[in-house]
């Protein structure tokens, strides 16, 4: 317990150090200053080591994990603006931009009686925004709801659910829940793919496929362990990613759920009030935990802030939580020729009435 106390806070301050390195100046000498970053880190690292074979004073073991997470962050920070790895346009393979536009293609071909709905659907399930009226992006982002259309763990963790649900028929054996676990790392990893990558879903990819190897060796992790390892493990693939404003929010809005919506929930005990407003509170305490860590930072990059956040969300949330898998269901049917009637007009009711009280919130 003692050395994991003096390495905790290890993966923040890596976050640190990587924004850093990639807020510096264009005209920096990047090659000369990530060589004597280098040489700090091999000597932080060495400290280190000495910490721990002579049992150092605790005060020093954890001087050297700062300046080591500092100078490993900066480290990877610069490497990436030199071999310019996040900055750089990133192509798709043919097959998997093929499938982007045979899935957007396949939307645009639902026969709903108004192309608002497909450019809605479009731009929940591939981020494709091109297509969709200017007045409800407005909406959207009026009325504080630009994460729905943002592509997400929102989104993902939808998909996810459904992969698991359709991955169920396959068993509870030892080996049937490895072979789900693959299955269902594989097909996000597709769809993330497809959908461009984006710093956001690659957060939630990445928090996928740690619960999923957490189920394949049996141990259990908690949120706010995923929570840094997958901060680790992004920056230290893409680090100019936390100068992203989605990363950013993404980051923050997985830090209120981690660290400030257990003691929100926990203010309403069960005994208190009906199940129904119990379910309310939790909802409303979700949205709070996120908003008071994203808020600041919308706030900084957008210079606005949605009053009414918590309607919004304790409304649109639940009404897009239902549209994306009756979305799904209703392209597949489509695709295939099959798609009832009922099920076309039940997804484009859902969908106008989200775009309803959306422009309604944002008329307020």
């Amino acid at each position: 317990m003692g050395a994991e106390r003096d390495y905790a806070g290890f993966e923040p301050l890596f976050a640190v150090g990587a924004f850093i390195a990639a807020s510096a100046p264009s005209g920096f000498s990047f090659t000369y200053t990530a060589a004597n970053i280098t040489l700090a880190a091999a000597v932080g690292f060495g400290a280190g080591l000495y910490s721990c074979r002579y049992r150092a004073p605790r005060q020093a073991t954890r001087a050297v994990v700062i300046f080591l997470a500092l100078s490993v962050g900066i480290f990877c920070g610069l490497n990436g603006r030199i071999t310019d790895i996040s900055g750089s346009e990133r192509t798709l393979p043919k097959a998997v931009a093929d499938l982007c536009t045979y899935l957007k293609e396949a939307i645009d071909r639902i026969p709903f009686s108004n192309h608002d709905t497909n450019a809605l659907i479009k731009a929940l399930l591939t981020g494709d925004r091109n297509s969709l009226p200017l007045n409800i992006i407005q909406s959207f982002r009026e009325s504080g709801a630009s994460h729905i259309l943002a592509l997400s763990g929102l989104h993902l963790g939808i998909i996810y659910g459904i992969i698991s649900k359709i991955m169920s028929i396959f068993g509870n054996t030892i080996w049937a829940k490895k072979v789900r676990s693959i299955t269902t790392i594989v097909l996000c990893t597709l769809y993330t793919l497809a959908t461009g990558a984006g710093s956001s879903i690659t957060r939630a990819l990445i928090f996928i496929t740690l619960r999923e190897i957490g189920k394949m060796s049996a141990r259990s992790t908690d949120l706010k362990t995923v929570l840094n390892r997958s901060l680790l493990i992004q920056l230290a693939i893409r680090p100019t990613d936390i100068t992203d404003i989605g990363f950013q929010l993404s980051y923050a809005a997985m830090a209120g759920i981690a660290y400030i919506h257990p003691h929100l929930k926990g203010i309403w005990t069960d005994n208190e009030g009906g199940h129904l407003l119990k379910l309310i509170w939790d909802a409303a305490a979700l949205t709070i935990s996120c908003q008071l860590t994203t808020g600041p930072l919308a706030y900084f990059h957008f210079k606005s802030f949605p009053v009414y956040f918590i309607l919004t969300n304790l409304l649109a949330l639940p009404l897009t939580s239902i549209l994306i898998p009756v979305s799904i269901l209703t392209l597949t049917l489509n695709s295939a020729g099959l798609c009832p009637e009922i099920l076309t007009e039940t997804c484009e009711k859902t969908a106008s009435y989200l775009i309803f009280i959306l422009e309604t919130i944002s008329a307020l």
